[in-house]
């Protein structure tokens, strides 16, 4: 599932050439409300999104859609649609947004998605913006040890759950 900003004239040459479903967003509603929406149908419509591709222009912890800036705030605003998304990953394809590890981390946490994403610029080759070339790679970018001690298992105290063995997550 495709999202994208459907005012840049060069995100919109991008979507239109997807063979995945597509949702250019532009109107003056929230980018973050429309998404939940599109998921929200999608899954409704028996196709539930795995992956979650959203382009648009982006800068260290933000990216926008139309005239909307997403940044950290927009997303605790809007917390509560992200933890109903229900998607295992989310792909930032947004210049420099993963250069704030914090955003990419709060996007995680209150998704409950792996999100990729790419601290440095996307599609560009020697500072030439190109659509079909360039550097298009993300990275999980986000480091269990940028997080706050209060959500690292290492910082737990065993004796305070009755556990003397080393703390683990079973992911199955």
């Amino acid at each position: 599932f495709l999202v994208g900003d459907a005012q840049c004239d060069q995100i919109q040459h991008l979507l239109r050439g997807s063979k995945t479903p597509v949702l250019a967003l532009g109107s003056q509603t929230s980018a973050l409300a429309e998404i939940s929406a599109g998921l929200l149908q999608q899954r409704e419509a028996g196709h539930p999104v795995a992956t979650l591709h959203l382009m648009a222009h982006g800068r260290p912890g933000a990216f926008r859609i139309a005239d909307q800036w997403v940044d950290a705030e927009a997303l605790k605003a809007h917390a509560a649609d992200l933890a109903h998304w229900g998607v295992e990953t989310i792909a930032l394809w947004s210049c420099r947004v993963g250069a704030d590890a914090g955003f990419v981390a709060l996007l995680e946490e209150l998704s409950g998605a792996r999100v990729l994403a790419s601290g440095s610029w996307l599609g560009r080759v020697g500072g030439v913006e190109q659509t079909q070339l360039g550097d298009w790679r993300l990275s999980d970018l986000v480091d269990r040890e940028i997080w706050p001690a209060q959500f690292r298992l290492e910082d737990l105290d065993d004796e305070l759950i009755g556990s003397d063995t080393a703390d683990e997550l079973d992911g199955g």
